[in-house]
């Protein structure tokens, strides 16, 4: 009996969840899978101790608070997507565990980039960021105020690479949407010499930039060559820039528009020695189009 094919999307009935889950909803549909809302809910350690402010039916509260959200979330999805298999989940967990746990059995988890905040533990100040830093499947991360006429729906797929075989997750990944979405693949990689600035005030150091740029190429052409064996059917453009990795992957999105980025986790970045999770960040917090984040057993 094969497992059904789940995508979950994280809601707290904030506008941001809100416009996450419609997008969710029309990954759902382009892979034939069902959708699945979450809504966890946690009640403040402050509330064990009874006070004039703290009503004493305060988890019962919250409760039928999140089966409202979850409720209106459905119908806000159905709207739209009438034909979309739709499920709730309600969870009396901290949001970040309740969707670590989903993701172990989804294609794929979905956030806003902010959430409601006050009682509830918001969606982005915390809890894509516990996702971004320990989540080993795909996670997806969409901005506030991404809307769909910013990201057309034949906008190709990015994924920004750093020559590592750590990154052959957010490739599968990549590859995989961009067949699914049946639109072409740009492959990102930058290459920054300020790091070796500081060297070469010490020990004179002539850094070729043709020569690194083939190098460079070369090294982003071994690591796409077996995905492009796999994906014969899919476009694929080679981008090798200068600069900082999240600067030029922001500006990628700024200019071009993608309907995707996809990143991975865990490895190093070449010359910079910087850590994916900085990038990844700084691409979620800056880049105008949805970003997915690939761990190890992403793909």
């Amino acid at each position: 009996m094969s497992t059904p094919k789940v995508i979950v999307a994280g809601i707290d009935g904030s506008s941001a969840a809100a416009n996450a889950a419609l997008w969710a909803a029309g990954e759902a549909q382009l892979q034939h899978a069902e959708l699945r809302l979450l809504y966890a809910y946690t009640v403040p350690a402050t509330s064990t101790i009874p006070t004039p402010m703290t009503p004493p039916n305060i988890s019962e509260q919250l409760k039928e608070a999140g089966k409202h959200i979850l409720a209106t979330g459905r119908l806000a999805v159905l709207d739209v997507y009438p034909r979309l298999e739709v499920s709730t989940r309600l969870c009396h967990e901290w949001p970040a565990e309740a969707l670590r746990g989903a993701a172990e059995r989804a294609l794929l988890t979905v956030v806003g980039s902010h959430g409601a905040g006050a009682i509830v533990e918001t969606l982005l100040g915390s809890v894509a960021a516990k996702l971004i830093g320990h989540l080993d499947h795909p996670l997806a991360v969409v901005r506030t105020d991404l809307r769909r006429a910013q990201v057309p729906p034949g906008g190709p797929v990015a994924v920004g690479l750093d020559g590592t075989p750590e990154s052959d997750a957010a490739l599968g990944y990549a590859f995989g949407e961009a067949s699914i979405r049946q639109v072409s693949l740009v492959a990102l990689h930058s290459w920054d010499a300020q790091p070796l600035a500081g060297f070469s005030r010490v020990y004179p150091l002539e850094i070729d930039r043709h020569l690194v740029d083939a190098q460079e190429r070369h090294l982003t052409a071994s690591r796409l060559a077996p995905w492009i064996q796999q994906y014969p059917q899919v476009k694929i453009e080679q981008m090798v820039v200068h600069g900082r990795p999240a600067e030029a992957l922001v500006h990628y999105c700024e200019e071009n528009a993608p309907s995707l980025m996809v990143l991975g986790r865990r490895a190093r970045h070449g010359l910079t020695g910087m850590l994916p999770n900085a990038i990844v960040h700084a691409v979620v917090a800056h880049g105008s189009c949805p970003v997915v984040v690939c761990g190890d057993a992403g793909g």
